[in-house]
């Protein structure tokens, strides 16, 4: 009977554990596979038989300082751009509110117009007026976003550490993703919500860099620089001599210098853009990611300082500024330390309300909660900034030292401004920084009679009416998905507060205590800015090069761990580990801290691990791998060897189970799960052997090879295409699924074929098969077409298998089943893996450890940022012991040694009783010897040894019991020396 191949579709997958949402969260390859296609490419270079085109040199390392160099240049050119929109949007909307509350005179129309014009004038009609212009831009973004560009809410910061730790998030940094979170930006501030553009330059400038680094591949290609010439023109594939510019880790370490960069650039701080790379950003530094960070920092700094004069003395700098003396710090420390302790205790409130927020968002999914909430913060926000100024704003005279451009009138007469409204409508920029030279030589306080009762710039009841209605609508924007930062924010509700305690501090204190409200806004700033982010050293360099205050150095940090100690205690979580979810629609992402949690130190790797795998065979039916692809949702899987002793019965199982198929018309085996590790193969490899046909007979023998090719320049072709693959990783064979049911998870596995959306592998790599050209493939299709291929092959009377020997990693990163977890952890870090292979001592693989099973193993805790990972699929392998007996062949017979140490108590007290008995001799044991001259048994057939009364019998048992622990020992060695050689010759035989 025919094999009538059944390739199940993935909604069909009987395993529970394949269809969870969290198979479809998958990660980065970064390691380089080492295979054999790769070590004959390497040698042959090494071998100098391969032409270089830039004198010897491949220009791929000049290529890439020329990406750091033209990520950083646009990244300035975007800062520029962006600061200008922002400031240009909020001067027309300020200018409009402004002529409107200028009454009606100016309006023209009928009487209709005219009477309504009148009724509404003034604050309801300005009301009404910023109303529609915050719940239209809100709205649009909002749409724009939740239908366009999801992955451009919010500040993008965490999206972006995930990436970094090596979790795929499809469209994270495409150009679309960048055009949103530009316009979005500005169209947010435009609207009056309570955010900054500084956690979104960071995300703009990871995107750029993923562009400029696709860009320049595509260039790479297009003037064909990968072309090498071979000297056999036969050796010439259409992707056999395909080199790949950037890999995914340098994409990693141009997206790690990009939002490097964009924080630099928001901030005028490249040393702190780097720092804060190394603090928060990547997961993963070196010193040649450290100089390409900075090297793209300066640029970006260089070049918005060019484009935008204000940025060459620092963002929020400011002068005048008395610096105190050591003894004035030595005095003020203990209300310096309160003020810290002030800003972390806001920090904590915001981070609170934050993740409060955000567990009812979650249960109200959709459009249209999206649409009301946005509606809701625009009309709340609206109100707070017409309404509030005009109930509680003061009006106070214009000061000589600002300019009345900068200030808002609101509802106050000529030559006044109305100091809340300032604070609330006006650029934040420029607000913060008159609280920050609040008492310096550009806003003196000492020469003019300033205090509670007569306020200069900002009365003490619109600074503490400022930093609370700004922190509530902080809070309320920055759960919306409409793009937008945090930094600023923080700074302008921590900067005011800092202003209204300093200066209640100058009205109670002697002058001779040197009150500065402009050091103590620093300060409270600072630590508004560590509570909510738990930034450190990053933190304390923006602020410096960001205010240009190195006077200010030791309140500043001051501020960063008083802060750090205070929210500690209060919310343990900073802003980027509760934000760490990704979108709802994408399920979540697995973050792995710099740090492991304490749950992974008391365990070891065969508690952490997945088992049974799912492994191949070097040379494997092509109907098994269809059945493990089709039934899996891995992404790697072992190549086993089976062992000598097991070879004979592993084969007739898969005889008998082939049989079986072949009369009820089932599924092949779905591979195996016990053998000796030989190396690792991808899924996205198997994809592309099934893809371009490459079978072979049961020898290993190509059946079909293209023509005008030998079969090592079709191995390489195919090499590169599987590197293709590889670097397109998530994004470009199998994309990341947005559905949560067992059908939407693995109903969209993604396309075979190029990707363009992270950059890596973009531009289309040219297939095999010039028939099918590079048109992308769904992987459902490329199983059915593989099915129908196999069963034409069976058919014709022949079996199709896949060659993995050419193609598998052959030095996989493995791990001894006692490692401990929290080891494990750390290589996972250090080595950017994504499998690590469990092996006993005879490197028989046992199981398989990915980030979801550490994320799982770790458990529940106030560290925890994201959801806990389902369980790994544990179950004990069939006809063997556990893992930790199966870990060495000495645990078998060392527990035998043990346990025939309780032997002789047992039997010395069975020979005590034979030996002294009162009993009658039994005739039985007349005789020593029996008749063949063989020992006699020590207890006879269906009598209990202390039956016998004979004391010659009792001290034989007596000597036996006493020498049956040397016997155990000296048996335990045979076998292990029996069994060392046995494995010897199986390796050997297998090499």
């Amino acid at each position: 009977m025919p094999l009538t191949l059944r390739v199940p579709l993935l909604g069909d997958c009987t395993d529970e554990a394949s269809r969870r949402p969290a198979a479809a969260i998958e990660s980065l390859d970064y390691e380089q596979a080492t295979n054999q296609v790769f070590l004959r490419k390497q040698k042959r270079q090494e071998a100098g038989s391969e032409q270089r085109h830039l004198y010897g040199y491949s220009g791929s390392t000049a290529t890439k300082v020329a990406a750091t160099f033209l990520s950083g240049i646009a990244i300035g050119l975007s800062a520029a751009t962006l600061q200008a929109g922002v400031s240009l949007a909020c001067r027309y909307r300020n200018h409009l509110l402004a002529s409107l509350f200028q009454g009606s005179g100016t309006l023209g129309g009928g009487t209709a117009v005219r009477y309504v014009a009148d009724s509404l004038q003034g604050l309801p009609l300005v009301f009404l007026c910023m109303l529609g212009i915050s719940v239209t831009a809100v709205w649009l973004v909002t749409l724009v976003v939740f239908y366009h560009s999801p992955k451009a809410s919010g500040g993008g910061v965490a999206s972006v550490m995930a990436l970094l730790n090596g979790n795929a998030i499809d469209g994270l940094l495409s150009g679309r993703v960048y055009v949103t979170k530009l316009l979005g930006t500005a169209t947010s501030r435009m609207a009056g919500l309570a955010l900054g553009v500084e956690g979104p330059m960071i995300h703009l400038g990871a995107c750029l860099a993923s562009m400029v680094c696709h860009a320049e591949h595509v260039l790479y290609r297009r003037f064909n620089l990968h072309r090498r010439h071979p000297r056999d023109k036969a050796e010439q594939a259409p992707a056999a001599s395909n080199d790949f510019l950037f890999s995914n880790s340098d994409h990693r370490e141009l997206v790690s210098a990009g939002a490097a960069a964009g924080l630099a650039a928001a901030f005028g701080a490249p040393i702190g853009g780097v720092l804060f790379a190394i603090e928060e950003a990547t997961s993963v530094w070196s010193r040649k990611l450290a100089w390409r960070c900075f090297l793209c920092a300066s640029v970006a700094c260089f070049t918005l300082a060019v484009l935008h004069p204000r940025s060459q003395t620092g963002m929020l700098s400011f002068r005048g500024i008395t610096a105190l003396t050591n003894v004035q710090w030595l005095i003020q420390l203990p209300l310096l330390t309160i003020v810290s302790a002030c800003g972390g205790l806001l920090g904590s409130a915001f981070n609170i309300g934050k993740s409060r927020t955000l567990s009812w968002r979650k249960k109200h999914q959709g459009i249209s909660w999206r649409l009301l909430e946005g509606a809701s913060v625009a009309a709340l926000t609206s109100a707070a900034l017409i309404w509030l100024p005009a109930a509680v704003g003061s009006c106070l005279p214009l000061p000589d030292e600002w300019d009345a451009a900068d200030v808002i009138r609101h509802n106050c007469g000529e030559g006044q401004y109305n100091d809340l409204a300032t604070g609330l409508l006006s650029s934040s920029v420029w607000v913060i920084k008159s609280l920050l030279s609040l008492g310096s030589d550009a806003e003196p306080v000492n020469n003019r009679l300033c205090s509670i009762a007569v306020p200069c710039y900002y009365s003490a009841l619109s600074l503490g009416v400022l930093s609370v209605t700004y922190l509530l609508l902080f809070l309320l924007a920055s759960n919306l998905i409409v793009p937008g930062g945090l930094f600023m924010p923080c700074i302008m509700v921590g900067s005011s507060f800092g202003v209204l305690l300093g200066l209640l501090l100058r009205q109670l204190l002697p002058a001779w205590w040197s009150i500065q409200p402009g050091v103590y806004a620093v300060v409270c700033a600072t630590a508004m800015l560590g509570a909510v982010f738990r930034s450190s050293i990053s933190l304390v360099a923006i602020m410096i090069e960001g205010t240009r205050g190195i006077d200010m150095l030791f309140g500043i940090i001051l501020a960063t761990i008083v802060s750090n100690l205070v929210a500690h205690h209060v919310h343990p979580n900073g802003l980027y580990e509760s934000e760490l979810e990704v979108d709802s629609k994408g399920g979540t992402c697995y973050y792995l801290r710099q740090e492991p949690p304490h749950a992974l130190r008391s365990q070891a790797a065969e508690a952490v691990m997945a088992s049974p795998v799912v492994g191949l065979a070097p040379l494997e039916r092509v109907s098994t791998v269809l059945s493990v692809l089709s039934g899996t949702s891995h992404n790697g899987f072992p190549v086993l060897v089976a062992a000598k002793q097991h070879h004979l019965q592993h084969q007739q199982q898969h005889q008998h189970q082939h049989q079986r198929q072949q009369h009820d018309g089932s599924t092949a085996s779905a591979g195996r799960s016990s053998g000796m590790l030989q190396g690792l193969v991808l899924r996205s490899q198997l994809l592309v052997l099934l893809r371009h046909g490459a079978f072979c007979d049961e020898r290993g023998r190509y059946i079909s090879v293209p023509v005008q090719q030998s079969v090592a320049g079709f191995e390489e072709a195919l090499g590169c295409e599987m590197e293709a693959a590889s670097q397109a990783s998530a994004s470009g064979y199998r994309s990341s699924s947005s559905g949560s049911g067992p059908e939407e998870s693995h109903g969209m596995l993604g396309e075979l074929g190029p990707a363009p959306s992270m950059g890596i592998g973009g531009g289309g790599f040219p297939s095999l098969d010039r028939s099918r050209g590079t048109a992308a493939m769904p992987e459902a299709d490329v199983l059915q077409a593989a099915g129908a291929a196999v069963e034409r092959e069976v058919e014709a009377g022949r079996q199709a298998y896949l060659n993995l020997t050419p193609f598998m990693h052959l030095a996989p990163i493995t791990v001894r089943p006692h490692t401990p977890a929290d080891r494990v952890h750390h290589l996972f870090l250090a080595l950017s893996l994504r499998h690590l292979c469990v092996v006993d001592w005879h490197s028989r693989c046992l199981g398989i450890i990915t980030r979801k099973d550490l994320d799982h193993a770790a458990g529940s805790g106030w560290w925890r940022a994201t959801h806990i990972a389902p369980t790994p699929h544990q179950s004990p392998r069939a006809g063997s012991r556990s893992v930790l007996d199966g870990s060495s062949p000495q645990a078998g017979w060392t527990q035998s040694f043990v346990r025939s140490l309780a032997v002789p108590p047992r039997r010395l007290m069975a020979a005590l009783q034979t030996a002294f008995s009162p009993a009658t001799r039994s005739p039985v044991h007349a005789d020593v010897r029996g008749e063949a001259g063989d020992a006699t048994p020590l207890v006879p057939a269906g009598r209990p040894a202390a039956a016998s009364a004979d004391p010659a019998i009792g001290f034989r048992l007596l000597r036996h019991a006493m020498s049956e622990p040397a016997h155990a020992l000296l048996r335990g060695v045979d076998q292990q020396a029996t069994h060392d050689a046995q494995a010897a010759a199986d390796v050997e035989q297998q090499l």
